[in-house]
């Protein structure tokens, strides 16, 4: 069986800073994402899990990349796989791996006559992800769990300045960075009838999806 799921988020707004210049409020359905996940049966304890995601976000937006209220075409798209075992009821192993690739642009939209240090911002990235997962119903009234994740980011950034006021030499700059990480997650839930409460412990947890 698998599932489906969309979104469209209607965004409104404007992009102001400290009250010295603003953009006029606008309203776009252009950010919006779609998502597939699948679980194929292999055999009576084994299921393979793959998954599709792309997401995409036009708006207006203030950039910290360039410094300024920007037009943002933001889009990511993953792949995925999964396994997922479950010899017994009370026992679960994830094993997964992920592909994730993206670009985010951002042009400046404003000019007060003010010599923007750049107008145009371009934010590439490739990650890796590679995933272990174990749950276990130790108890009744408890359950553990724990993970870890290998992660290996590539992001590149292009920032350029070439026309904020005519005759101002241009600017360029770009860097390029490959990080990996190892977070982990550990939990527990606890269970008492009708009642279940779980508990998570995350290391980077803004990176563990």
């Amino acid at each position: 069986y698998g599932d489906i799921a969309g979104e469209m988020v209607n965004v409104q707004g404007d992009a102001t800073l400290e009250r010295s210049w603003s953009v006029p409020p606008q309203q776009t359905w252009t950010t919006w994402g779609a998502r597939t996940r699948w679980f194929i049966g292999v055999s009576e304890t084994v299921a393979l899990v793959p998954v599709l995601d792309h997401r995409q976000d036009d708006r207006q937006v203030y950039s910290d990349n360039i410094g300024a209220p920007a037009d943002q075409h933001a889009l990511q798209s993953s792949t995925g796989l999964g396994v997922n075992i479950m010899n017994d009821p009370d026992n679960l192993i994830v094993i997964s791996g992920e592909y994730l690739w993206g670009n985010q642009k951002h042009d400046r939209l404003v000019d007060n006559g003010t010599v923007w240090e750049y107008d145009h911002g371009d934010l590439s990235w490739k990650e890796a992800h590679a995933r272990v997962g174990l749950e276990s119903r130790v108890l009744p009234w408890l359950t553990v769990r724990g993970a870890l994740q290998y992660m290996r980011l590539q992001h590149e950034n292009v920032q350029e300045r070439g026309e904020s006021i005519p005759g101002q030499p241009d600017r360029w700059a770009e860097t390029q960075s490959i990080k990996v990480r190892t977070p982990i997650t550990l939990g527990v839930g606890l269970h008492a009838g009708p009642f279940l409460a779980d508990l998570v412990l995350n290391a980077r947890w803004a990176e563990t999806y």
